[in-house]
């Protein structure tokens, strides 16, 4: 039995990898999230960080595979490209797949092939702003040279704009560079190409439509066949097979992109060598009849494709549309159930219909370039953008809980972490236990809040741990098992803030997060300093020793206990 690598294992990496053991293979994954859907699916699963090419190569010799691929993850094609040389594998190669997801290399090579594209500038930091703008007409279009996903994309009207989104471009990139591209207005199209013995194939090329007023990256409707026609078609299939071509791709899926201007010309926006995601794979299968995943999984393992599988059996019209909130028409709020696709799936025309809302997920307007921060618990990331917020109850489990009940109606996921050593409540009594349950029930993580050196992680905790009133000599080290959250990745001075004592310490973070001013930040919020009135520490203690009071005295007599 033949075993494939899936490098990431995210969402649109599960299919595929259940698709290959539908086929037969012997399906090895690997991703940094322990969560992510496709590790289940996985005959192996490791949870490393796709991004360590040496922790990866690891992985590959000690399973022992036959081939290497990844789906919808741009970030990951350098990785498969270095695993399948080093391992002496089918694959693009390293030099190619730096051409494909480094946008400045890929820009110079379609400028040396004379192909059409917007004219371009490399930004490495302010100084380079000058020369970027006299080379590159407003309004234009500002993004990492070396970074997928659509992360960091922003439409350029003008000077201030480029000065205030520049050093989240920068941020996003490896490498530290960012590219200005003049924005080319008119049709935007996806190509699906099919390289094999490097001779490209176009498979399919497909309208793709953005919401009005909304930011760039994000496209949800997709429309087979293009609204161009005639020569500009003719042009348009021409451009994006020798764009394929000109990058060196030898056998291999090809994602480039192309817009077709109200002029009649076309120009190249980017290529990807990957099966791309937004149910792309799904239009190719229903419109033309090519499945990508079977056409990957043999090129990956060197097996032949035929043009029975690498070319269109059929040509039909179809359409893929995105149902979101506003500007879609779905409502914002928190999903507490969802129904059967049933019906949907029996209308007229529909061949396909999915869901990717899971219960307790909050629906929100669709994502604009300004929304830079997003909340993560720990074990994901760090990345640009991501929110580490995190509770240590020191005093009252009742804080915790309205904290809790708070952000969970804002869809707002945090980490609690509680104390099996605390000297204010019992985490072992009925309420300790009924506070656990809760928390779970509102979609928190639940880690260890240990006073030094106890460390006892049983079944009710993630594995989190945060140390209580932390010295220096020991604050940082290691935690077998266990995230330790004033450890790296997750700790680092400058991208932490703490409440403690009700003073935040290095600054109030509010104005730097409504600036977009930290890549990424690790709070640590008390939930009773804010739960319980007082302008000071002092204030607020009180505050909370009289409701605690209340409470008590409401045991007692709940108790028996008679207080005349």
């Amino acid at each position: 039995m033949k075993t494939v690598l899936f490098v990431g294992a995210g969402r649109h990496q599960r299919r595929a990898i259940e698709q290959a053991r539908a086929r037969g293979l012997r399906v090895a994954a690997v991703d940094r999230n322990a969560d992510a859907p496709g590790l289940a699916c996985a005959d192996t699963a490791k949870v490393v960080d796709f991004l360590d090419v040496s922790a990866v190569l690891e992985v590959a010799r000690n399973i022992g595979i036959d081939g290497v691929l990844t789906v919808s993850a741009d970030r990951a094609v350098p990785v498969v490209a270095a695993v399948a040389e080093d391992l002496g594998l089918p694959g693009i190669g390293t030099a190619t797949a730096h051409r494909l997801t480094h946008k400045l290399a890929m820009r110079r090579a379609l400028a040396a092939a004379e192909l059409p594209q917007p004219p371009y500038a490399r930004l490495g930091s302010f100084a380079d702003m000058e020369d970027a703008l006299e080379e590159v007409r407003l309004p234009a279009v500002l993004k990492p040279v070396d970074s997928g996903g659509q992360r960091a994309v922003f439409r350029i009207e003008n000077r201030a704009e480029l000065e205030r989104d520049l050093t989240d471009a920068i941020a996003e990139s490896p490498t530290g560079e960012a590219i200005l591209e003049e924005f080319v207005d008119g049709i935007e199209m996806n190509g699906i190409v099919v390289a094999r013995d490097r001779e490209p194939t176009l498979v399919s090329l497909s309208d793709r439509l953005r919401p009005p007023g909304i930011g760039f990256g994000v496209g949800w409707i997709h429309v087979y066949p293009p609204s161009v026609n005639g020569e500009q078609l003719r042009l348009s299939e021409e451009v994006a097979v020798e764009s394929v071509r000109t990058l060196g791709l030898r056998d291999a899926i090809a994602f480039p992109q192309l817009i077709a201007s109200p002029n009649g010309r076309v120009a190249v926006v980017e290529v990807a060598a990957r099966i791309p995601g937004g149910q792309m794979a799904d239009l190719v299968r229903h419109a033309v009849g090519v499945d990508l995943v079977e056409v990957a999984l043999r090129q990956a393992l060197g097996e032949d494709v035929p043009d029975d599988v690498a070319l269109p059996r059929f040509r039909q019209p179809l359409a893929i549309r995105f149902f979101t909130a506003e500007p879609g028409s779905l409502p914002t709020g928190i999903v507490t159930r969802i129904g059967s696709l049933d019906a949907v799936l029996a209308s007229e025309g529909v061949v396909q219909a999915d869901t990717y809302l899971q219960l307790g997920e909050t629906i929100r307007p669709v994502r604009r370039d300004g929304d830079r921060y997003r909340f993560r618990t720990f074990g994901e990331g760090p990345e640009r953008g991501d929110i580490f917020l995190r509770h240590d109850i020191d005093l009252s489990l009742d804080a915790a809980l309205t904290m809790a009940e708070l952000e969970a109606t804002y869809g707002v996921r945090t980490t609690y972490l509680l104390m099996t050593e605390s000297l204010f409540y019992n985490l072992a009594s009925s309420e300790g236990v009924e506070a656990i349950a809760r928390l779970r029930v509102l979609g928190h993580a639940v880690g260890l809040h240990a006073v030094y050196p106890n460390v006892e992680l049983d079944e009710r905790f993630d594995r989190v741990v945060s140390w209580h009133n932390p010295q220096s000599e020991y604050m940082s080290k290691t935690i077998a098992g266990a995230v330790n959250t004033y450890a790296e990745p997750y700790f680092s001075p400058q991208n932490y803030r703490s409440d403690s004592n009700q003073h935040w310490r290095s600054g109030c973070p509010h104005e730097e997060l409504r600036g977009g001013g930290f890549p990424w930040l690790q709070i640590l919020v008390h939930p009773e300093i804010w739960v319980y009135e007082g302008a000071t520490m002092g204030l607020t203690m009180r505050s909370m020793l009289n409701a605690e009071k209340v409470r008590r005295l409401e045991q007692l007599a709940d108790d028996g206990i008679h207080l005349d």
